[in-house]
């Protein structure tokens, strides 16, 4: 529970939305959730020194966050759709 209290807080700093983040995360309704929310104690983002990725000093107004992963999950009959329908040829004795 402490670490999807923790992903909530890190996500926004609004406790309603952290109360539906956590709920999501564990399953629970909003109401389960919020007490735990509600009583977590704040979290303490550690920053680095080195600078972001991305950042140089003439770029002012424009930051790169990094790289952007995006990953689809497919389903087993999605990969079956790439394959041939056709019956593999056969090769006739003469």
């Amino acid at each position: 529970m402490a670490e999807a209290v923790a992903a909530a807080q890190a996500r926004t700093p609004d406790l309603e939305q952290q109360v539906d983040i956590t709920a999501g995360l564990m399953g629970l309704t909003p109401d389960e959730a919020r007490p735990f929310v509600l009583e977590a104690p704040p979290l303490n983002l550690q920053h680095s020194a080195a600078p972001q990725r991305g950042y140089t000093g003439m770029d002012i107004g424009r930051r790169s966050a990094g790289s952007v992963v995006v990953v689809e999950r497919r389903s087993r009959v999605a990969g079956s759709e790439l394959r041939s329908v056709r019956p593999p040829v056969r090769s006739r004795k003469l």
